[in-house]
Order: C-alpha cells, then structure tokens, then sequence
C-alpha cells in the first residue's frame, strides 16, 4: 500500500466538528469531503463541464454508492501543540475586531452578558497546532495515476481552500510544514496550469471514454454550470500583507469586504446603510398595520436588484430602528409552488469568492479567488422575506415575499479583487 505523509500547520481558526457541534474535532472524511470539491473543480475544466465524465472519474478517485475508495485519510494530531479555543469564549479580545465580520453567526453570536462580546458558538483549534494527514492508496490497477492527483488536489486545498467551516472567508487555513511557496499570481497561475495537464494525463490513462463523452458545455450564460477552474470560470488576485499576525491580517480581509460591500459605487467612503439596504430593504421593512410601505420613497419596485447578493445567500437583514426584538429580512431562492408563487425553498447559495491568507517569510500573502459558475439555476427565483416574531413588528403587518432579481454577473466581485489587489 502506497501512501503519502504532510506534517501541517494550522494558520488560521479552524472549526471541524464531530457529533458534538460545539466541540473540536478533526475528521478524517470532513477532509475527504473538502478534497472532494477541490477535485470536481479542477477535473471538471478538464473534460469540458461534462457532469457524466466527471461522475465517472471521481468514482475512480472518491469511489461510489457500491464501491469503495482506493484511498483512505489518516489524521494524527500532535497533542503537544494542540491549542483549542473552547465554545463560549471570545475568539480575539478586541471585540470590534472585523474578524467576527468574517465569521459571521455561524461561527459565533452577540453575548450582552459575556462584556458585551462577540462569542463563539463552536470550538476551534487555533494557529500554531498541528497535525499529520497520510494519505494511503491500495493497490488498484490506477494506483500509480492516483497518488499525483491527491497530491495536487490536496495542494490546491492548500493553497486556495481551507478545512472546516468559512473557509470561503478566511478560516480554516493550514500549511504544509517545510515546503515554504513564494505565493504571487503568476506562480498560481502556472501550478493551475501544471495540475491541469496533471488530472489530463490521469483522466487519459484511466478511463479516455470519459474525455469522449457527450459535453454539458456550459451555461446560456457561457458560465460554467459548477465552481470550476475552467478557462473562463475563474479569476483571482493577490494582495501582499504586512500584518504579522493571523487576527489581523483576517481583520483586514473583514474590514475589506466590509467596506467594499457598504460603499456606494462611485464612492470611496464607507456608508452606514448600504444601497441594498436604503433601496429595498428599508422600504420593505417599514410598513403599517395593513403591511403597506410607510417610507417616503415607497415600496420598492417588483423588479429590485440587490447587489450585494452576488457575495452568497441567505442575504440576512435587520431593521436598524427600534429596539429588540428587531424586525428583519432574509433574501432566499428557490422553486415556485405549483398554482401559485410562492417560493416553498430556502436554499443557500454558497459564496462564489475565496478568501486565504497564506503565511508568508514576511507577512502574508492573501489570495482572492472567484469561480464564476452559474450563480442559480435558470428556472429559480429570488425572494426577500421578513423575518422576526409577530410581535417584533408591533402591530404592523409582515409584508409579502417580494421578488428580486439575481445577479446578471460577477462584475461587483471582479471590482472586488481588483480593489485589493491594489491595496
């Protein structure tokens, strides 16, 4: 049995749980699971989108239903550097800290009896604990293909992803021990390419009928149907950092995309109401008895953009008047019901942009990725809904779902990653 060892180092907080939500653990299928994506997006620009060449491949790799995987992951943690920030407690002690930004509340909640703190909801393991994952492959006739595609799909894990949850914002981050990369864009550039040719040679010496297959192709709106590294799905940036710790250099990544989300376009200032928020939000939530819009602008038209929906769903609200309990929005998508329309589905859409500040000799480099696939479905709908008890909108009646429109395109996030690019 051939395998493949990597001594690792947790860069930035890492949250991976087991049955206990709220309890550190690291997981060896959580780790297949993550390896698991990173293969799909980089085989999928290898056979063209093609979701039946795809299946076929990853079974040979991942295995499937009634076969099982030619490899196994081995997790061995390094009890001696092991540092576990516990549920309940503050993740960094500045509580204005954009860090918690990032976050978000699925990583921890507002406690007014914890000193008026952000705390977290579940445990982490912070920077500078370590690990070692080993790879072992059976001895199957794809042996001797298989163990370069692992090795690359874990480096584009690496070097672009994360393990556990947020990593699409930062956390989750970890290095291989004693192989130190220069990161800059061209050198990513020109490893994308080199994995690339990498998953070809394995697709062509394992199963060629699956490179000649039929070809989904991709989207009317010629993007790619799935997050994938295809030729015109993906883009990505990397902004040099001088911070010298991992809090702050996350901070930054925080206040960034804060900011940026906030600022009216044209404008370099940070705004207290987002135009998402004076355009439809606050109009949709400030209603009287009857649910009809009281704001001077009045209600917001039926076809409303959001902009700011591009960065992922559920898009979540809350009224900034008034006292708590508050009154609130969520924007969700889904399908229509039969016979009438309403929308029966609140489905996530996942965040099309990576966010991994990557440990560097001096500073960090932080890496920017955006996968431009096809944001919803063609035939799905985007609704904002309220939210809140009956009796946080004080005698006013909730409004009804009101229809939005999704994202034409990524050109918001492509301002994005060229914003701090030149920061």
């Amino acid at each position: 049995m051939e395998s493949l060892s990597y001594s690792i180092k947790i860069t930035t907080p890492l949250f991976m749980s087991g049955a206990d939500q709220g309890r550190a653990e690291l997981r060896p299928p959580a780790i297949r699971g993550t390896m698991r994506f990173w293969f799909r997006a980089m085989m999928g620009a290898v056979v063209a989108c093609d979701l039946q060449a795809l299946q076929k491949l990853e079974a040979l790799v991942f295995g499937i239903t009634d076969g099982r995987s030619p490899f196994k992951v081995r997790v061995r943690l390094r009890e001696d550097t092991i540092i576990i920030r516990e549920k309940g407690s503050p993740l960094v002690k500045d509580k204005w800290s954009k860090i918690y930004y990032l976050a978000g509340l699925g990583l921890c909640e507002y406690s007014r009896d914890n000193k008026k703190q952000f705390i977290l909801t579940r445990g982490c393991y912070l920077p500078d604990s370590e690990f070692t994952v080993t790879f072992q492959v059976r001895n199957v006739s794809h042996a001797e293909h298989l163990m370069p595609v692992l090795k690359e799909t874990f480096w584009l894990l690496v070097n672009f992803g994360g393990l556990g949850a947020r990593t699409r914002r930062g956390f989750g981050g970890i290095r291989i021990i004693n192989k130190d990369e220069e990161i800059s864009k061209e050198y990513l550039m020109g490893r994308v390419n080199e994995i690339k040719e990498i998953f070809q040679k394995f697709a062509e010496k394992t199963c060629p009928s699956a490179l000649k297959g039929s070809n989904s192709g991709p989207s009317p709106a010629n993007q790619p149907p799935f997050s994938c590294f295809a030729d015109n799905g993906y883009s990505f940036v990397v902004a040099r950092r001088s911070e010298e710790t991992w809090d702050k250099v996350l901070s930054w990544c925080g206040r960034e995309l804060r900011d940026f989300r906030a600022t009216e376009p044209g404008s370099t200032s940070y705004n207290n109401l987002t135009v998402d928020y004076k355009n439809v939000v606050q109009r949709f939530i400030d209603t009287d008895e009857s649910g009809r819009c009281i704001h001077r602008k009045g209600r917001p038209k039926k076809d409303m953009t959001m902009q700011n929906t591009v960065f992922g769903l559920p898009y979540q609200i809350t009224s900034l008047h008034g006292k708590p309990p508050r009154r609130g929005g969520e924007l969700i998508w889904g399908e229509k019901s039969e016979g009438n329309d309403t929308v029966i589905e609140n489905s996530r859409r996942s965040s099309p942009l990576f966010i991994r500040p990557i440990r560097q000799k001096n500073g960090w480099a932080v890496v920017f990725l955006l996968f431009k696939a096809q944001f919803l479905p063609d035939k799905a709908y985007m609704v904002l809904r309220a939210t809140g008890k009956e009796y946080s909108w004080r005698g006013r009646k909730k409004p009804k779902d009101l229809p939005i429109n999704p994202p034409k395109d990524y050109q918001l996030l492509e301002d994005f990653l060229a914003k701090v690019e030149g920061v």
